[in-house]
């Protein structure tokens, strides 16, 4: 996997995503999600 992070561009390897974060609050919003989707902020491991 590939990370974009502004003019950033960083390789890595994701074991498994840990909970999906809320966009207004930063706060978990679901516990361990099956996949992201475009614009979803992530815990990841």
């Amino acid at each position: 996997v590939e990370f974009h992070i502004h003019h950033a561009k960083e390789a890595a390897k994701v074991e498994r995503i840990i909970s999906l974060l809320d966009p207004k609050t930063g706060k978990v919003s679901k516990k361990a999600p099956r996949c992201l989707t475009s614009k979803q902020s992530a815990i990841i491991e």
